[in-house]
């Protein structure tokens, strides 16, 4: 029997390390494309809330490959655009699903960042749980 590793993999497909406009982001991994094969490049956005600026905009489990015109490939480029918008902003969002696979949507979208600001967390190994980032 294998020995346990001392800290366990952070729990991505229940928790994801971005809060954006309604929607929850990860990076797109290998277990994500398994649920979803999509030939793109982009940040993986498994759930957002009904109603809200993604959830209105995007599938649940849709890939995010675009911000106002900006590709996102990596959370960390997507998370320096977000950063960028403003409350209220309209803009778009470039996005594939199952459905799409191959050929992006691009929807126009007005970002509600009042009570759906940037949130970003980190995973910490010292009490084995996702922390917000100040």
């Amino acid at each position: 029997r294998a020995a346990r590793p001392a800290t366990p993999p952070p729990p991505l497909p229940l928790f994801c390390p971005a809060r954006f406009a309604g929607g929850t982001f990860q990076d797109l991994s290998e277990r994500a494309l398994l649920f979803m094969p999509v030939d793109a490049d982009g940040v993986f956005m498994p759930d957002a809330e009904d109603g809200s600026s993604f959830g209105g905009a995007v599938p649940p489990r849709g890939v995010v490959v675009a911000l106002n015109g900006v590709p996102t490939p990596t959370l960390d480029v997507f998370i320096r655009e977000a950063a960028k918008v403003e409350a209220g902003a309209a803009g778009s969002v470039q996005w594939a699903s199952s459905r799409t696979p191959a050929d992006p949507t691009v929807a126009e979208i007005t970002y509600d960042t009042r009570f759906s600001p940037l949130e970003v967390f980190a995973f910490d190994d010292t009490v084995l749980e996702w922390v917000k980032e100040a």
